[in-house]
């Protein structure tokens, strides 16, 4: 009986033997269901390298969401928490993400994890693995290939505000409808559908957000003492 592989405290990339891969761009290729955790459906299903750092991976959520990635963020996997690392962190006890790739994370073994944005909102979104030597054809080496509902604006007090602000939105007597109109005014918001209407959402615009024209590179070895000798 196969036993789940365990990964160490400091991941460090590992030699693998030949994997399937996309023909156009010759690397081993995942497909993901990214599932944001409201009320309404929001969802991202997309191809990717699967040996993109996590930091990586970051960038992928981020651009396929739309936020801002002006807060925190994390990564809890069965393997242990990874997030970016500071020198600010120093009750941080998560490992770098830069050192490890979704593969490591993410995989036969360990099919589903979560990552969280902006933990005073705590928006959640389950990562499932759908295939994981994805090899049909496409267009870009990042893929957005089906996307369903808008994401909630940033800052708008987490699932919680997002249910005031989409009632406030849909009745015209909500007492709080004035103050929402305000705010979205204030963040630049021209226009309220996509929240009224929240299956409004243009996988073009993700697409090309994707397109960030990086491939997989090697994990980024942090070392302490190379830190002391810039100082």
């Amino acid at each position: 009986m196969e036993t789940s592989p365990k990964i160490q405290k400091t991941p460090r990339a590992k030699k693998t033997k030949e994997l399937p891969c996309n023909e156009k761009y010759k690397l081993w290729f995942y497909k993901i269901k990214i599932t944001l955790k409201v009320h309404t459906k929001v969802t991202r299903t997309i191809i990717l390298p699967a040996q993109l750092r996590l930091d990586q991976v970051h960038d992928v959520i981020q651009n396929a969401f739309g936020w801002y990635d002006c807060h925190l963020h994390c990564f809890e996997t069965r393997y242990g928490n990874f997030s970016a690392q500071s020198v600010d962190d120093f009750d941080n006890d998560d490992i770098d993400e830069r050192e490890v790739r979704l593969c490591d994370v993410l995989n036969p073994f360990a099919k589903s994890m979560v990552y969280e944005y902006d933990f005073g909102n705590s928006w959640d979104h389950k990562i499932t693995l759908m295939s994981a030597d994805y090899n049909k054809p496409i267009p870009q080496p990042i893929y957005c290939e089906k996307a369903v509902g808008a994401t909630p604006p940033e800052d708008c007090g987490g699932i919680g505000g997002y249910y005031s602000l989409c009632e406030a939105l849909a009745n015209k007597d909500h007492s709080e409808r004035a103050r929402w109109l305000e705010w979205l005014e204030w963040i630049g918001r021209d226009s309220e559908d996509d929240i009224i209407w929240p299956d409004k959402v243009d996988l073009e615009v993700i697409n090309d957000n994707l397109d960030l024209d990086y491939f997989p590179e090697p994990p980024i070895e942090t070392n302490e003492e190379d830190d002391d000798n810039d100082d």
